[in-house]
């Protein structure tokens, strides 16, 4: 969508149509592009889906709020009222997306709309009985302020606009209503994804208006340049470490040193942390930009330089809002005092910020430098996520190990590798993927007995519980991960796939949701969230949200291929998701998989391509281990159910068993007793039933037309 303008949805119940028309044309007479379905919807037109998709692309989603609307507690607006909601969760929280409307005098305590349009403050354009109208009045005051937005001018209401009697425009409003002050902010555009507007929110604090009886000869209230919506007081983005001499080798230690110092910042009590991926996605940008575009009040940078056995480090704390440095000092230490050198920084960045580090420190022991070297290398490679990134950071921790084999995050790296790639082959149905989660499990162990307060080692033996299917240890274990680093946000999303696994897809992705919003440029966790909107049938959510993960990389990761492809065809846009089924099938060479074969497949039969699709089955066969679970979803894909089912019997894996009890693909078939049987035999009953109400309850939320 770059380069294209994107227009203002206007969404209302019917009985408020006149006002919405009325809005609608004023807001074009100024230029602006407004999709209004009263003139957008002609006969033929996927109506529902159309609407879906304007609600996914539109720059500004403005709901018309009224006595009509608190009426009528079921409607058509009532779910893009939802749709507009759960995008603006999606969104940082100072971008403006939604700007709330009310014509009469509905107040704002007691309103039956969604809490997000609580958050931000309401425009009030009131009735003009004297000329007969129903209400809803869009003066040049307010058609003045959209466009602002429109445009990425950042203005101000000094006061809420009403209209009066008379028809003229008045600064007052009833006695005890707050005063409005409405921020808008400059357009910016995230590592290309796509252009955003900032949020005008509620102040922190308002002060009552004395009401006024002001008529035609009052003036329009001023408008005044102001800043941007202030970020939280105590949030942070510590940025990729300058490498000094630019040693190509030396730049993995250059990018693990405020890696581990954002560790040990996990421990602030009261400080909001930017996710290391969204922060280091920004390298080399100004730290003003920097701040801007992650919200974040304050940035640390800094440069790294190794001369032989000693590294010099220098850091720097910086008030973003005027370029300030609060702070700065240089360390040189030896190498094998890196970790306690570390943790001082951040406890001098605490401390510049009136905080202090929480929780027990790391054990104090000196490292071998070059184990230290490696274990920077090893979570470099391991954070790809792929099969060359798993097998050289395999290499890299088993090495720091061999180097010093009580060294509590080698063995935590070495556990994370073994999980997270013996999940992805279970997933892929190539292997049941037990022996690398048991040795995963025994590193990440090994790695709490040598660190107990070491909250990656608590996160990695969370994650192997939750692959064997102990879903309460799990828990246990996850609590305690996030006790010793809450603002983890590889823990919080991993967190997220317990539970899903327990059923309850909707924590699930409030979860993934707040973890884009700590960590919007997290590639995984974008996927992640994508593929749980699509369990519930929110596919436009969907590939809005594969879209943003799909531009964060430079190689096709064939599950979000595979997903992007389903979530398109649903959309109605067939030629485009075949395109992406068949990648999938060109590219066979690339792993990791899940999903995806069985994903293209079911939409190359669905678009009658049945030639094509059961060609494509018969390549993964021919490749596929004999007894894999995934050839029973290929068969489902195929339609071929009753060949289907021996296979799905075989789901050992226990994140494979939530694409049984969730993928779309197996509704026509869920009242098959068969089908139920599978359930049992997998061991997932509870879970299944759990699953299968919390889809339900999400979708009775979708009630019918306008």
């Amino acid at each position: 969508m770059s380069g294209v303008l994107q227009p203002i949805f206007l969404s209302y119940a019917r009985d408020d149509a006149a006002a919405a028309r009325r809005i609608a044309e004023a807001l074009r007479s100024a230029g602006l592009v407004v999709w209004f379905d009263e003139n957008e919807l002609t006969g033929g037109d996927a109506w529902d889906q159309k609407i879906r998709t304007q609600i996914a692309e539109c720059a500004l989603f403005v709901p018309l709020i009224s006595a009509k609307t608190q009426a009528r507690l079921e409607g058509y607006f009532r779910l893009e009222w939802r749709l507009a909601e759960q995008r603006s969760h999606l969104m940082a929280k100072g971008k403006r997306f939604l700007v709330p409307v009310c014509i009469d005098d509905t107040r704002e305590k007691g309103a039956q709309v969604p809490d997000a349009f609580m958050d931000v403050q309401w425009t009030r354009l009131p009735l003009r009985q004297a000329q007969g109208e129903s209400g809803g009045v869009a003066t040049t005051q307010f058609v003045e302020l959209v466009k602002r937005l429109m445009i990425g001018e950042v203005a101000r209401v000094s006061r809420p606009v009403s209209v009066d009697d008379t028809g003229q425009e008045t600064r007052a409003t009833k006695t005890g209503v707050p005063a409005a002050a409405w921020i808008g902010a400059v357009v910016v555009v995230a590592i290309g994804v796509a252009a955003a507007f900032f949020a005008m929110r509620k102040p922190e604090s308002t002060t009552p208006l004395a009401s006024s009886n002001a008529g035609a000869g009052t003036r329009p209230p001023t408008t005044e340049v102001v800043a941007a919506p202030k970020p939280a007081e105590k949030s942070v983005a510590v940025l990729a470490f300058e490498n000094v001499g630019g040693d190509k080798e030396n730049e993995i230690f250059s990018d693990g040193v405020p890696d581990e110092i954002l560790t040990q910042l996990g421990k602030v009590a009261g400080l909001r942390l930017t996710g290391r991926n969204s922060s280091f996605a920004l390298r080399g940008r100004p730290e003003a930009e920097v701040a801007q575009k992650l919200n974040v009040s304050h940035v640390v940078s800094g440069s790294v330089q190794r001369v032989g056995s000693q590294v010099k480090i220098t850091a720097r704390l910086v008030n973003a809002a005027d370029g300030t440095q609060l702070w700065q000092d240089r360390f040189t230490e030896e190498m094998k005092d890196i970790f306690a050198v570390q943790e001082k920084i951040a406890g001098l960045i605490a401390q510049n910020l009136s905080l202090k580090l929480s929780g027990a420190s790391r054990v104090a022991k000196s490292v071998d430098p070059e184990a230290q070297r490696l274990v920077l290398e090893g979570r470099y490679h391991w954070n790809l996520r792929n099969d060359e990134g798993f097998t050289r950071a395999e290499a890299a921790f088993t090495k720091a190990i061999t180097m010093a084999p009580d060294l509590a995050v080698a063995h935590s790296g070495l556990a994370g590798v073994w999980a997270i790639r013996g999940n992805y082959h279970q997933m892929d149905g190539m292997t049941d993927g037990r022996e690398e989660i048991g040795r995963a499990r025994s590193a990440a162990e090994r790695a709490v007995q040598f660190d107990p307060n070491l909250a990656e080692a608590h996160a990695v033996l969370a994650f192997c519980l939750l692959v064997d299917g102990k879903l309460e240890e799990s828990e246990r274990s996850f609590q305690r991960a996030l006790a010793l680093n809450p603002s983890s946000t590889v823990t919080l999303s991993w967190h997220a796939l317990v539970l899903r696994l327990m059923g309850r897809v909707d924590l699930a992705i409030a979860e993934y949701q707040r973890v884009a919003i700590m960590d919007p440029l997290w590639f995984i966790n974008l996927l992640l969230l994508g593929s749980n909107l699509s369990d519930v049938g929110q596919w436009d959510e969907a590939l809005s949200v594969l879209d943003r993960a799909m531009a964060l990389r430079n190689d096709p990761f064939m599950p979000a291929v595979g997903l992007r492809a389903r979530a398109l065809f649903v959309l109605g846009r067939k030629s485009d998701a075949v395109e992406m089924a068949r990648l999938v099938r060109r590219r066979f060479d690339v792993f990791p998989r899940w999903q995806a074969d069985a994903q293209a497949v079911f939409v190359l039969r669905q678009a009658g391509l049945e030639k094509e699709a059961a060609e494509h089955a018969a390549e993964v066969f021919a490749r596929a281990p004999a007894d894999s679970y995934m050839r029973g979803f290929v068969h489902g894909a195929l339609g071929q159910f009753e060949r289907a089912l021996p296979y799905l019997e075989r789901t050992s894996s226990t994140t494979g068993r939530s694409f049984v009890y969730l993928d779309q693909m197996w509704d026509p078939w869920r009242d098959d007793a068969r089908f139920l049987q599978v359930i049992a035999k997998i061991g997932v009953t509870e879970e299944y039933n759990i699953a299968r109400e919390t889809v339900a309850r999400m979708q009775r939320g979708q009630p019918g037309k306008k």
